[in-house]
C-alpha cells in the first residue's frame, strides 16, 4: 500500500472537510492509493450523527467570544471539540486494499487506536486503551477521541491526540455524549516532543501498523 501524507495546521473545518473529501474522492479512483491528513484545526465544536443540542452547553454568545464555530460533520459518534493543539490523523483508505473485509470496521478503528498508542509506549507513557467512550486515557482521563465514517468501503474521519491542555473547550460540551468527561494531553503528562515530531513519529506507526 503507498501511503501520502498531507499535513496542513491552522485549518477550518470547512477546508479540512473538503480537503478530506478530495482525498477520499482519488482512494475511490485508485483503491491501492491510501492518504493519511495530518491537521490542526481552528476551534470547532463538531456534531457528529447522533448528538443532540442539547449537549453542546454554550451558549451562541459565550461560543462566538471564545471564537468556537460549530460545524455538522459526517462521521457517528456525538460533539466534541477540536481546535489548536491537537493532531488530527485522518486515514483515507480502501478497507479492502489494506486486507480488512468492508464490515471490518471495529477491527480497523481497534489497530488504529493501538498503533496511535503504540509510540507513546515505547517512550514511556502509560496510556491505557478505553471502551466506553472508546479512546486512549492517561491516568483516567482522554488523550485521544476517535470517530471515523465508512462509505462504500473508504474510511475516512479518525483521530483526534490532545498535544497540549483542551480542557477549557471541552467544559462547553458534553464529549462523546459523556457529561464531564475529563480530558488531558501530551503535554500535561510530560511528554517532551513537539508537535511536528509528534505527527512525524504517530503517522509512522499508522502506516507500519495499518499495511497487513
Amino acid at each position: 500500500m503507498r501511503w501520502t501524507v498531507v499535513t496542513e495546521r491552522q485549518i477550518g473545518f470547512d477546508r479540512l472537510e473538503s480537503l478530506q473529501q478530495d482525498l477520499v474522492q482519488r482512494v475511490r479512483a485508485e483503491p491501492n492509493r491510501a492518504y493519511l491528513l495530518i491537521s490542526e484545526p481552528t476551534p470547532t465544536f463538531t456534531k457528529g450523527r447522533f448528538a443532540s443540542n442539547e449537549e453542546c452547553l454554550w451558549t451562541e454568545e459565550r461560543r462566538l467570544h471564545e471564537g468556537v464555530a460549530i460545524h455538522p460533520v459526517s462521521r457517528g459518534g456525538k460533539w466534541t471539540y477540536h481546535g489548536p493543539g491537537q493532531i488530527l490523523f485522518y486515514p483515507l483508505v480502501n478497507l479492502q486494499s489494506l486486507g480488512y473485509s468492508r464490515r471490518a470496521v471495529y477491527r480497523f478503528v481497534t489497530e488504529l487506536r493501538e498503533a496511535i498508542a503504540a509510540p507513546l509506549l515505547k517512550r514511556g507513557l502509560d496510556v491505557t486503551l478505553g471502551a466506553r467512550p472508546f479512546g486512549l486515557y492517561f491516568r483516567g482521563k482522554k488523550l485521544a477521541s476517535f470517530g471515523v465514517a465508512v462509505e462504500r468501503g473508504i474510511v475516512s474521519h479518525g483521530v483526534a491526540l490532545y498535544w497540549n491542555n483542551q480542557s477549557r473547550f471541552f467544559e462547553g460540551i458534553h464529549p462523546c455524549g459523556v457529561p464531564g468527561q475529563s480530558v488531558t494531553s501530551l503535554e500535561e503528562s510530560g511528554w517532551s516532543l513537539s508537535w511536528d515530531d509528534t505527527a512525524r513519529e504517530v503517522a509512522e506507526s499508522i502506516e507500519k501498523s495499518l499495511n497487513h
